[in-house]
């Protein structure tokens, strides 16, 4: 990996660490009527869920150069193309491919889809995301 792809996954994983640890520790207690009611919680919290997959694939992309593997037509298919290579497992594709599908719930206000994908990523989710973090910091080394 040349110098400048190492500065800036390492970058993109102090970053994505800041966003994860904002995860773990602002918002675990959120419920949906603090959610609903107080906008500025509400936005502080998507644009943070939005960061981490944003992150996570420009991590993802860079390894994928980096592994000589071909970019895919579809942000959800990065995820899935890192397994070829052994780099994450398939769970843990599957579920960072469904960050990219709540980033494209957030983007697009599906008021419907919003709250319960949300949550899931809050109390679930964001661990695939630290997880896959771990990844990144270890394939930097």
């Amino acid at each position: 990996m040349e110098m400048a792809d190492k500065e800036r996954i390492a970058r993109i994983a102090d970053f994505m660490r800041s966003e994860l640890d904002d995860v773990a520790s602002e918002f675990q207690g959120i419920d949906y009527k603090s959610y609903l009611h107080d906008r500025n919680l509400a936005r502080n919290l998507e644009r943070c869920l939005e960061n981490i997959v944003n992150s996570s694939l420009d991590a993802a992309k860079i390894i994928l150069v980096n592994e000589k593997l071909p970019i895919p037509d579809t942000y959800r298919e990065y995820f899935l193309s890192l397994i070829s290579s052994s780099i994450i497992d398939e769970n843990t594709a599957n579920k960072l491919s469904e960050g990219v599908r709540l980033r494209n719930v957030l983007a697009h206000q599906y008021l419907d889809l919003k709250w319960d994908r949300i949550k899931k990523f809050v109390f679930e989710d964001w661990k695939y995301f630290k997880k896959f973090l771990e990844v990144v910091e270890s394939y930097v080394k």
